[in-house]
């Protein structure tokens, strides 16, 4: 498939037309890509699972719940708009080979990051643990570190790290998230 592409994720309720009307709704040249529908192609697979953990940390509310299509084009289509526009969707883009590379690296960070959150997580838990134990065996109100209480509560109400702040704008902007219309190509 040549380049650019656009990855939109549809809501799984949206029931998809045939390949051939995505195809006219997408005015694109090249075939239209559909993930489940079409010949299994690895490296697009590859692509598709990397935007769908990517839309997963930009957008959790909808992640992994969405049809995938995929085609050549710098833009959306006005009837494919018009089609899905009672639907929940999303709209990725690779322009090129590198740069998928680089939606790989990203998708490799986010990964990180997510093992940093089970992490954190386990820490949290550690260190509740201690805390019972050292009451239990001694009778006296474990010591109380103020900066792990605000860590660990602010963790726990959903608050980022300035590094998770800064990979989630990075995800964002590197799949050129939500654009419709690419007027920069």
């Amino acid at each position: 498939m040549r380049y650019p592409q656009a990855y939109v994720l549809i809501d799984k309720q949206f029931e998809l037309p045939s390949i051939k009307t995505l195809q006219t709704w997408c005015k694109s040249k090249s075939p239209v890509y559909i993930q489940g529908v079409s010949e299994k192609n690895a490296s697009m697979e590859d692509r598709i699972s990397a935007i769908l953990e990517i839309h997963g940390h930009l957008d959790s509310k909808s992640a992994y719940s969405n049809n995938v299509v995929v085609f050549t084009g710098k833009k959306v289509g006005y009837f494919l708009k018009l089609a899905i526009s009672n639907f929940s969707y999303k709209v990725y883009w690779i322009d090129s080979s590198k740069h998928a590379a680089s939606i790989m690296r990203v998708r490799s960070a986010i990964d990180t990051a997510m093992t940093f959150q089970i992490h954190m997580h386990e820490a949290h838990d550690a260190y509740w643990e201690v805390s019972k134990f050292i009451s239990k065996h001694t009778g006296d109100q474990p010591f109380r570190d103020e900066q792990m209480d605000r860590l660990f509560t602010s963790r726990m109400w959903g608050d980022r790290s300035t590094a998770e702040h800064h990979l989630k704008r990075i995800a964002k902007n590197e799949t050129r998230a939500g654009i419709l219309n690419r007027l920069d190509l």
